[in-house]
């Protein structure tokens, strides 16, 4: 438990850290600052759910070399299942993000699919 408080306090060291250039850049809107916000979100939520991913289809890869052993395929089902968490929880703070979006700064436009898509090579 106690690692895991840990990791939520880095987790909003690193999102205090990623405000910071709303603060020295004088951003003084609250929506300057969340699409600032919006802009850093864009970014990593891609990156976040290309590991989620990775970690959920490890977790299969483990379960189905780990035939025999019960111990084995408890921990590749709780590598599964917190990888559904994970992906689950993304989607849906990707959501919340894109409906305040749409509803209190009026964006009006349908929520973009995060990160640069399509590719810029690609027309």
């Amino acid at each position: 438990m106690i690692i895991f408080t840990r990791k939520i306090c880095h987790l909003s060291l690193v999102f205090l850290w990623a405000l910071f250039p709303c603060v020295v850049f004088a951003e003084t809107s609250i929506k300057g600052i969340f699409e600032k916000f919006t802009e850093i979100v864009g970014t990593a939520v891609p990156i976040l759910m290309a590991l989620v991913v990775v970690f959920f289809l490890l977790g299969i890869v483990r379960f189905t070399a780990s035939s025999g052993n019960p111990e084995k395929r408890k921990e590749a089902k709780n590598l599964i299942i917190w990888g559904l968490v994970g992906i689950f929880f993304l989607v849906a703070f990707w959501g919340v993000i894109q409906i305040l979006l749409q509803t209190v700064f009026g964006t009006g436009s349908p929520p973009p699919i995060p990160g640069n898509w399509p590719p810029k090579a690609f027309p």
